[in-house]
């Protein structure tokens, strides 16, 4: 068991799973680029604001869309889709489990191209297979 994957806590409410990962070391800017080495995953909307904690992000995956968000010192994963197969929500869980390093290198970069998304995804045009 690596060091994260004993942090990782998976639920189900009465809507969808989620995911949540107490006292995380580590930027959740570094778990959305780590996520963005899924084949297909692509970070639509990032919102963040400095000096506070206050972080959210979405992305897609297989025509879904889900949300990466930060309530206190955790990191939350949740569908932000309406419908979202289970074993397509468990791909992106297991990925998260599975954390590798992310290099300062590629923080820096990929932290460059966040800055410029839009703070919400698009909503004018359908986000999963259910619209």
């Amino acid at each position: 068991m690596n060091s994260i994957e004993s942090k990782v806590k998976i639920y189900q409410d009465e809507k969808r799973l989620n995911l949540t990962i107490e006292g995380f070391n580590y930027s959740p800017t570094n778990m959305l680029i780590h996520l963005e080495r899924i084949k297909g995953l692509k970070v639509i909307a990032k919102k963040s604001w400095f000096l506070t904690d206050d972080f959210e992000a979405f992305f897609t995956f297989k025509g879904y869309v889900f949300v990466l968000y930060t309530p206190f010192a955790e990191i939350e994963v949740e569908t932000h889709s309406k419908g979202v197969p289970r074993e397509v929500t468990l791909e992106v869980f297991e990925h998260v489990k599975n954390y590798k390093i992310v290099w300062l290198h590629h923080s820096v970069l990929k932290g460059f191209k966040y800055f410029f998304l839009p703070f919400n995804p698009n909503t004018n045009k359908p986000l999963n297979r259910d619209k």
